[in-house]
């Protein structure tokens, strides 16, 4: 649990921001309606969370210059993350999404107002129902840097994929990252950790539980255990990511 190394293995990424500078137009015509957004922010650090706790990470200016410069790279415009399984709003390689960078990375997409999915994204953008942009991304080889101790991540290069208009942005505590701890538990056997590791581990990975286990019977501990498989999976809730903050700021 202690080899933060394992951050810098490359993998699909989301990060997502506020929806603050936007604008929705309906063109004179009336055939399409036009939304442009900021999707990203550069040099901007913030927090992100994974198997191992929190780092900070900065995409710096310029990340983007690969896609942008790639007339062939396919991106697409997308709510809630549906890339791959709802039609995209808007695509690069259909001429409907413009994407460039400022070198904040902007997007630009003629909407048909004919989609009943564009009526309704219409509707909640005016409402504020819809709040945030999203980005996914590759990283790429040599495309991030760590610090010395892997607890702050700058990103420099990357392949954009999609960009997508969210209610919330994703938390990296979700299903996928879960199937990622998983994984990395698997790396690991006696003879890879010392047991004070062991040990950390196992109070580390105690403090998800959504109860006290100094308090709690054997019975206690069943019983809640079984009762958050049968409603989730491996999924980790928001109340368990709550109560995981506050013991961090105790």
């Amino acid at each position: 649990m202690s080899d933060f190394a394992a951050r810098a293995e490359l993998g699909f990424q989301r990060r997502s921001i506020p929806l603050t500078d936007f604008e929705l137009r309906a063109d004179d015509d009336a055939k399409s309606w036009s939304f442009e957004g900021v999707a990203c922010t550069v040099d901007h650090p913030y927090s992100v969370r994974d198997w191992l706790g929190e780092y900070t990470e900065t995409i710096a200016g310029g990340s983007f210059k690969r896609t942008l410069n790639d007339p062939a790279a396919k991106v697409s415009l997308h709510v809630n993350h549906q890339h791959g399984k709802a039609v995209p709003l808007a695509t690069r390689h259909a001429g409907t999404l413009a994407v460039s960078a400022d070198p904040h990375l902007r997007f630009a997409a003629e909407l048909d107002p004919a989609r009943p999915d564009v009526q309704i994204l219409r509707s909640a953008l005016r409402r504020g129902e819809m709040s945030e942009m999203s980005i996914g991304f590759m990283d790429v080889k040599d495309g991030v840097e760590w610090n010395e101790d892997y607890t702050e991540r700058t990103v420099t290069d990357l392949r954009l994929r999609e960009a997508s208009i969210v209610e919330d942005g994703c938390n990296d505590l979700t299903t996928a990252t879960i199937r990622s701890l998983a994984t990395e538990l698997a790396r690991f056997n006696g003879a890879d950790i010392d047991e004070q590791e062991v040990r950390r581990a196992i109070a580390w990975l105690t403090g998800l539980l959504p109860i006290d286990l100094s308090t709690a019977t054997d019975t206690d501990i069943e019983v809640e255990v079984l009762e958050t498989v049968e409603r989730s999976g491996l999924f980790v809730s928001d109340e368990m990511i709550e109560l995981w903050a506050k013991r961090l700021a105790a």
